[in-house]
């Protein structure tokens, strides 16, 4: 009986595992059975839950859909109301603006009939109590302090009317510089500080200047200096930043009144080298942002009808050749004299808005006709032909054969050299555009503004900085 067992042990053995893994995977398959049952049911509830919510959605969509077209409708209205209510404003606005012009016309009428009735009458009296009037006597003037330009003449009675007008306010606001007050603006966009060493004798090794000074530099605040020196009132516009332009803020503090932009960059230092040696090293200056290019504009906003607009030299690099006609176009709305002094692209620019008044020498005249102009013949025919550009009038300094202008009326105005000791050469253009400016806004005759042009430029030759007054009135 032992051996029948232990030969049927294996079989047993056998038979066990096969029950177990019978076993085993029953066991299993109702497990994963069940197990996909309830995913399924859960899939399929999660599925009808979806098509719910989806049905849900959509009708809240629509409803959403229905707000939006109620208020685009209502947006809708409301626009349509504002219009309406802007024109009318806008209409009611013009009632009042046409009867406060037909209120100041009658005004200044009667104003003026006032005036006149007076003028009749030989007298100024505004009450009926006499007042006492104390005369001081005249001082001497020496002939520095001389107006440049005026003449001795008797007084007139319109003369008087002028004077009383100027002072009365209410004409103001009938328009911009009504009084006849005219004022300059000069736009230096690239000032700096010039070295100037000046070296007298010639040396093969270092050479040794014998004066050293530190001034200012740029051509709108030469022009601007000039000016005031002229009793012509002005403001120098532009640049500074740094130590460089602190200390040309100092130079100018008496000299001249500026309004500058102040900016991360350095003023320019430019290095200038007279005497035995004439050489001129100009910095290219610092790099100005748009913001620095906006604040710069927005300092012209003051700038009025009938303003004189001088914009000199050249254009710091950052800012590229567009810089003045950007410029131009933040006060095209003005009716301002445009007087230009630069050259190459930024004088093309400046041309499409006719300048009043271009100032070329002889080698830029060259430069932006593309050929060397030789002989006065060739010069005015080159002057004339920029008037075609868009220039009203072309003054061109031509060194030692003097200067030439052709003015609108399509005269030829021609004048010659000073003879004199010439101890420099910088700022006599700048000088020259000075002095026609002055010359023209004290006399408005373009042969007067030549001919002090001319003598503001041969004075400043003749000094060592900027013409006086006093050296320009012993030119004239």
């Amino acid at each position: 009986m032992k051996d029948i067992n232990k030969s049927n042990l294996p079989k047993i053995i056998i038979l066990a595992v096969l029950a177990l893994i019978i076993a085993l995977s029953g066991g299993a398959g109702i497990y994963f059975t069940t197990q996909y049952t309830t995913q399924k049911q859960a899939y399929t509830s999660n599925i009808q839950q979806a098509e719910k919510l989806k049905i849900t959605i959509k009708n809240d969509n629509a409803q959403i859909n229905v707000f939006i077209k109620n208020i685009q409708q209502k947006s809708d209205e409301l626009r349509k109301q504002y219009l309406a209510n802007a024109d009318a404003a806008k209409a009611l606005m013009n009632k009042y603006m046409a009867f406060f012009i037909v209120f100041y016309v009658v005004c200044a009428l009667m104003i003026v009939c006032f005036i006149a009735v007076a003028f009749g009458k030989k007298k100024f009296s505004f009450s009926k109590s006499a007042s006492k009037t104390v005369v001081a006597e005249p001082e001497e003037e020496s002939d520095a302090d001389e107006e440049v330009g005026t003449e001795d003449k008797p007084k007139s009675d319109f003369d008087d009317i002028e004077d009383i007008l100027k002072k009365i306010g209410i004409f103001a606001l009938l328009g911009d510089n009504i009084s006849g007050d005219i004022m300059v603006y000069t736009v230096t966009l690239n000032p700096a500080l010039d070295y100037c060493l000046t070296v007298a004798h010639k040396s093969d090794d270092v050479h040794i200047a014998e004066k050293a000074v530190v001034t200012y530099g740029g051509k709108g605040i030469n022009v601007s200096v000039v000016l005031k020196r002229l009793g012509i009132e002005n403001k120098a516009i532009g640049f500074y930043g740094g130590f460089s332009g602190e200390k040309l803020k100092t130079l100018l503090q008496d000299k001249v009144d500026f309004d500058f932009v102040n900016i991360d960059g350095d003023t320019r230092i430019n290095v200038k080298i007279s005497g035995v040696y004439n050489y001129i090293f100009n910095a290219d200056g610092p790099f100005v942002t748009l913001n620095d290019e906006r604040r710069l504009f927005r300092k012209l906003s003051k700038i009025a009808h009938g303003d004189y607009l001088v914009l000199s030299g050249s254009v710091p690099r950052s800012m590229g050749s567009l810089a003045y006609e950007r410029l131009l176009d933040s006060v095209k709305s003005k009716n301002i004299k445009i007087i230009a002094d630069t050259s190459g692209e930024s004088l093309k620019c400046i041309l499409k808005f006719k300048p009043f008044l271009v100032k070329p020498n002889v080698f830029e005249l060259s430069e932006f006709f593309g050929k060397n102009l030789k002989g006065s013949d060739n010069v005015c025919a080159a002057a004339q032909k920029m008037q075609s550009y868009g220039a009203q009038n072309v003054l061109v300094s031509m060194g030692g054969r003097g200067m030439l202008l052709v003015d609108e009326n399509g005269e030829i105005h021609r004048i010659d050299i000073i003879e004199g000791d010439v101890k420099n050469t910088n700022g006599c253009g700048d000088s020259a555009v000075a002095g026609f400016a002055a010359g023209y806004i004290m006399k408005n005759d373009f042969d007067y503004a030549l001919r002090l042009a001319n003598a503001c430029a041969n004075a400043t030759a003749f000094s060592d900085g900027l013409c006086s007054k006093a050296d320009v009135l012993k030119l004239m």
